[in-house]
């Protein structure tokens, strides 16, 4: 068969979006030949193609044009005035009720053109990526039988009345459009259900990654990882986005709190703005905090955390951070939103805190740090739940078997 994944994202930060694809295109037992087709923007065609470079049967595509919402990221970034930038918001509306029906046309003849068998159209929210949209109501139109819409994370809320009329005519056209629509949690499954327009039944697959530890410390040549080496001062970690929605404020403010002795280590990079009030909270924390920014290969960061924090207060429908601490044998503390509470089990491979509440975060923290055997006892048992509940082979067997 022949197989188009489809992904659209802005920013220079892999999404766990990125990691699942990924994952897919590595571990695809089947043989079949697969697409994976993103928006022009999706950071650098060098970059992508290097991720996948020793993925043989995949081969990436990016859409040789830019799209309505590619338009308005840049925008926003060059237009200082916002009574300009409301009435680009409208042109763009318009532009997309036009340049819409051109663009699925383009894409329902070359999915016929390329022969493909089968599309897996990955959206990291809901509305989410126009192209994720849009591939799928092509696939109608070019009569691919096997389309399937996947919705990562949980939906952003309707929030005028005047948007419902519309976002009712493009939630059923697109899930009349699709086989059917998967979701990657309960959590997930529930928001979806009650804030959206779909008429179809949700499935649930489950995210996975690989088990096996490939990356050694030992061969870490960063020269920011020299800090993470060079004591054996306790380290609380956390990795990913750095967003508003992610919660690091959270944990810096609870840390602020801690009195052992303990360093803080945030791996990741995102908005800018949201870091130079992370860098102003970490001035005030007693301890420690290093920002490692944007690192190509986590597992080189894990094995050095003693305990890994998502604090999340919003969009966090799975948590791929937790699964891949638990790879490391890493105890985490994660807060009580989403789908997190599905992936962690609270006591035994880690502890959920209730959202967006310091102090509880606090206790959860100095419980851990003053606890080795608790630490390595829940080390243990997310490393047993990863291998049996969100392994890759796992996830890949459910996404085959959509097609057979």
């Amino acid at each position: 068969m022949r197989l188009l994944f489809v992904a659209q994202e802005a920013g220079e930060t892999p999404s766990g979006v990125f990691t699942i694809l990924k994952e897919l295109c590595k571990n695809w037992t089947a043989k079949d030949q697969i697409f994976l087709l993103a928006n022009k923007s999706y950071r650098t065609e060098e970059e992508i193609k290097r991720k996948f470079t020793d993925i043989q049967k995949c081969k990436v595509l990016l859409l040789p044009f830019r799209i309505p919402f590619e338009v308005s990221l840049e925008i926003n970034k060059l237009c200082k005035s916002i009574y300009f930038k409301y009435f680009l918001k409208i042109l763009l509306w318009f532009m997309r009720l036009i340049y819409a029906p051109i663009v699925i046309l383009i894409l329902a003849i070359w999915l016929k053109v390329k022969r493909i068998d089968g599309i897996l159209s990955h959206n990291g929210g809901w509305p989410g990526g126009e192209l994720n949209r849009w591939i799928i109501i092509a696939g109608r139109l070019a009569r691919i039988k096997n389309n399937y819409l996947i919705i990562h994370n949980i939906p952003a809320l309707r929030k005028r009345w005047y948007q419902v009329p519309w976002s009712f005519v493009r939630d059923r056209i697109v899930s009349l459009s699709c086989k059917k629509i998967i979701t990657v949690s309960k959590s997930c499954k529930l928001s979806l259900e009650t804030n959206t327009h779909f008429n179809k039944d949700l499935v649930v697959i489950y995210n996975g990654i690989e088990t096996e530890v490939t990356s050694s410390p030992s061969k870490i040549l960063h020269e920011n990882f020299a800090l993470l080496q060079k004591n054996n001062i306790l380290k609380i970690g956390f990795v990913g986005e750095l967003s508003q929605r992610k919660g690091i404020h959270i944990l810096l403010k609870a840390m602020a709190l801690v009195n052992r002795k303990c360093e803080v280590i945030i791996a990741g990079s995102g908005d800018e703005e949201y870091k130079k009030e992370l860098l102003a909270l970490s001035k005030k924390c007693k301890h420690k905090v290093y920002f490692l920014d944007y690192v190509n290969n986590m597992s080189l960061v894990y094995p050095y955390l003693d305990i890994v924090v998502l604090p999340s207060l919003n969009f966090e429908s799975f948590g791929m951070t937790i699964i891949e601490a638990m790879k490391y044998k890493k105890p985490v503390i994660c807060s009580d939103f989403g789908g997190m509470k599905e992936v962690l089990e609270h006591n035994i491979t880690g502890l959920v805190v209730l959202a967006n509440n310091v102090f509880l975060l606090k206790k959860a923290i100095e419980l851990l740090i003053n606890n080795e055997e608790m630490r390595i006892s829940m080390g243990l048992a997310g490393r047993q739940r990863l291998e049996s509940n969100f392994n890759s082979a796992r996830m890949v067997g459910h996404y085959e078997g959509l097609f057979f």
